[in-house]
C-alpha cells in the first residue's frame, strides 16, 4: 500500500511503472461519509466475513489514515471497504524512514507489540526474521483476484507455505529510449517499428546498436556509442525469464547460473563489449557516472539508451521531451521467447507472527488486492480508461508527452499487467554482481561462474541459517 501523497514524486524517482499511471486518481482526501459509497454494501465481489475483533494495527508508511482514502467517492479503496462494509477500527503504526523499517520491526518483535499486517515485507529478509506466519489458514488464495500475482506468489513460497502476500503486482520494464532525428538522420529504422510489429527482440536492437554506433573523427575511437546502459545488467537476464536465484519447494534456494538461457545471456552480453562489437556504453563501473551517461545520451553521443524510468524526469530529459527529440519503447525479448517479462519486485505484504488478530489482518490483505484487481476494476473504474487517465499525469503536465506517447504507455502497462514477473532480486541475497561484467574481458561464462557461485553460495548459507528456524 504506497502512500498516495508520493506517488506524484515516485513517478519521477521510482522505476515502477505501475505507480506512476495511477498519478491521476490517487491524491489523498478528507474522510467520506459514511453513505457516500453506497456500492460498497452491495458488492459481492468482497470477501463474506464477519468479524468479532474488530481492531486491526497496520505496519505502514504513514500515521494519517486519511493518506489512503481514496480521492474519489465513486471509487472506494481498501479503507472504506474496511470501514464501512466491516466496521474495522484502523491503527497505523508508521515507519516514517523506509531504509529503517526492518529494524522498527525488529524492535516491535522484541517487544510483543508487533502489529497484525505488515505492508511492507520484503522476501526473504521479513520471512528470516521471523516478522510473518503462513497466511494459508486465512486466505482462499484460488479466488480470480490472485490470479495476476499467483506465480509471484507460489515463487516465494517456503516450504509449500504462503508468507509474502503480493497485493500490488507494480510491474514494469525499464524503457529503451533514443532520439528519433538522430535515427532519421542516419536512416535507420527506429526501434518503434520492431517494438509496434511484435518483432522487438535483443538481438535487433543489437543490430541497431551496431548501425548507429560512429567514430565520426576516425581516430579509432567511438564518438556515438550504439548503446548506453546504467550499470547492472539484470534487464537483459531477466529478459530470458530466468532468475539467478529460485526457491526449491522443499525449502532451499537453487543457482541459476548455468541454467541455458542464462548461459546464453551472458554470451550475448559479451558481443556487445570490447571483444565483440564494442559498442557498449556503461555507467555505475567506475568509469563513469549514471549522470554522465545520461548526459552523453542527452547529447546525441549515446543512441540508445537502457533508462529507468524515474531518469524520464531529470530537467535535462524533460527539455528533450518538449522538444520532440526522444521517444522510447520498452526493453526487448529475449531471442525466442514471443513474451515480456517484467522484473519489478512486487509490493509484498504479510500478516504478522504476532498478530493480536490475524482473521482481520488478512481481510486488508484482501481488499488491498481486491482495489488493484480486474474485478474492481470492471465495476468502479469503468470510465477512467484509455488516454484520459493519463492527462493529469506527469507524463502529461511534465514531461508533454503526446498523446500517442501516452498511449504507447497503456500499452506498455498492458503488456506488463499480462507478463510473468521476477518475484524476488538476487541482488538482495548478494548483491548486484551477477558475473556478467566478467564477459566483457574475457569471453569464458565458466570461468565467471566458477569466480561468482562461491560469492552467491556464502550469502545464501548466511540466509538458510536463518530461514532453517522457521518450522
Amino acid at each position: 500500500m504506497i502512500n498516495p501523497k508520493l506517488k506524484r514524486t515516485l513517478c519521477l524517482t521510482s522505476v515502477l511503472l505501475g505507480i506512476c499511471l495511477m498519478i491521476s486518481s490517487c491524491t489523498p482526501a478528507s474522510t467520506p461519509s459514511p453513505t457516500s459509497i453506497p456500492e460498497v454494501e452491495e458488492d459481492t465481489n468482497l470477501p463474506s466475513v464477519t468479524l468479532e475483533n474488530k481492531k486491526v494495527s497496520i505496519f505502514i508508511g504513514s500515521d494519517n489514515l486519511d493518506d489512503y482514502r481514496s480521492s474519489n467517492p465513486e471509487h472506494p479503496g481498501w479503507v472504506e471497504f474496511a470501514e464501512e462494509k466491516y466496521g474495522l477500527e484502523i491503527e497505523l503504526v508508521a515507519f516514517t524512514d523506509y531504509s529503517r523499517k526492518n529494524t522498527v520491526l525488529t524492535a516491535l518483535y522484541m517487544s510483543d507489540e508487533m502489529p497484525d499486517y505488515i505492508s511492507a515485507a520484503e522476501f526473504p529478509i521479513a520471512l528470516a526474521n521471523n516478522f510473518l506466519q503462513p497466511a494459508d489458514q486465512y486466505i482462499d488464495f484460488s479466488n480470480p483476484i490472485w490470479d495476476d500475482v499467483r506465480f509471484m506468489m507460489d515463487s516465494m513460497k517456503w516450504k509449500e507455505k504462503t508468507y509474502h502476500i503480493v497485493t500490488e503486482p507494480l510491474q514494469f520494464n525499464n524503457w529503451l529510449v533514443w532520439n528519433p532525428e538522430l535515427f532519421e538522420a542516419n536512416n535507420v529504422t527506429s526501434p518503434l517499428e520492431y517494438f509496434d510489429n511484435d518483432t522487438w527482440t535483443w538481438e535487433v536492437l543489437k543490430e541497431l546498436a551496431v548501425e548507429m554506433t560512429q567514430d565520426t573523427d576516425s581516430d579509432g575511437q567511438n564518438d556515438i556509442w550504439g548503446l548506453g546502459l546504467d550499470g547492472a545488467v539484470y534487464p537483459l537476464h531477466f529478459s530470458t525469464g530466468v532468475n539467478l536465484l529460485s526457491v526449491n519447494p522443499a525449502g532451499g534456494f537453487d543457482l541459476n547460473f548455468n541454467n541455458e538461457k542464462i548461459t546464453a545471456a551472458a554470451n550475448f552480453f559479451g558481443t556487445l563489449g570490447p571483444l565483440g562489437e564494442n559498442i557498449l556504453r556503461i555507467a555505475g563501473t567506475g568509469a563513469m557516472t549514471t549522470e554522465e551517461l545520461v548526459d552523453e545520451f542527452v547529447n546525441d553521443k549515446v543512441a540508445l539508451y537502457a533508462m529507468a524510468s524515474y531518469q524520464g524526469g531529470w530537467p535535462a530529459v524533460i527539455d528533450k521531451w518538449e522538444a520532440g527529440t526522444i521517444d522510447f519503447c520498452l526493453l526487448p525479448q529475449w531471442m525466442g521467447e514471443g513474451k515480456y517479462y517484467t522484473y519489478a519486485q512486487p509490493a509484498t505484504s504479510g500478516i504478522s507472527s504476532k498478530a493480536k488478530n490475524p482473521e482481520a489482518a488478512a481481510l486488508i490483505a484482501q481488499l488491498t488486492k481486491y482495489t488493484s484487481s480486474q474485478l474492481y476494476k470492471d465495476k468502479y473504474l469503468m470510465e477512467d480508461t484509455g488516454i484520459s487517465a493519463l492527462q493529469d499525469s506527469a507524463f502529461k503536465t511534465e514531461w508533454k508527452m503526446t498523446d500517442a506517447q501516452l498511449e504507447r504507455i497503456l500499452k506498455c502497462q498492458d503488456i506488463a499487467r499480462e507478463s510473468p514477473g521476477i518475484p524476488f532480486f538476487y541482488y538482495t541475497f548478494w548483491g548486484f554482481d551477477d558475473g556478467f561484467f566478467d564477459m566483457l574481458t574475457n569471453n569464458s561464462w565458466s570461468q565467471a561462474v566458477e569466480r561468482i557461485t562461491p560469492i552467491a553460495q556464502t550469502a545464501i548459507d548466511d540466509w538458510m541459517y536463518k530461514l532453517n528456524k522457521i518450522e
